[in-house]
């Protein structure tokens, strides 16, 4: 099981069913989670035995954490245009 996944939301993919598999990875081990919707500008972040955290807005960093110490997304990249 990876400590990390990151899971991007395309077009085709519905964010409920995303939602649900990003738990089971958390629910099998995975330590953190990123969710990653560049359609609405959020990353949703997972990890064990805390509810999901909604970041809005590309306009700033996300942390690795623990998981991954000094690991920073910049999602200014993400911004679709």
């Amino acid at each position: 099981m990876p400590d990390f996944i990151i899971e991007l939301v395309s077009k085709s993919e519905y964010p409920k069913n995303l939602d649900a598999k990003m738990k089971e990875w958390i629910n099998n081990g995975c330590r953190l989670g990123w969710l990653i919707d560049p359609f609405n500008e959020t990353v949703t972040i997972y990890s064990p035995a805390r509810e999901p955290e909604i970041v809005k807005g590309f306009d700033q960093n996300v942390s690795g954490g623990e998981v991954l110490p000094g690991f920073e997304l910049d999602l200014k990249e993400l911004k679709v245009a």
